[in-house]
């Protein structure tokens, strides 16, 4: 499971997959650390998320999606 920071460009990525908490507040990171350590439901919702979601960003759609901006920039 992943907690990151409510305010960046990580939720882009992540998206559902992670556990969103404000990185200025201690209490914030704690509380985010404890639901993952005390729910396994949480812990595996959050995995099964974060593994799908892993698929988005396989080197080959990378370089699929590259070629296709290329491609319509050439056109």
């Amino acid at each position: 499971p992943i907690i990151t920071a409510d305010n960046s460009s990580l939720r882009e990525v992540a998206g559902d997959a992670a556990l969103y908490v404000d990185p200025t507040s201690p209490a914030s990171i704690a509380d985010g650390i404890e639901s993952v350590i005390s729910s396994s439901h949480l812990r595996r919702s959050l995995t099964a998320k974060g593994l799908k979601r892993a698929q988005l960003f396989s080197p080959e759609r990378m370089i699929q999606k590259t070629l296709d901006a290329y491609e319509e920039v050439t056109r």
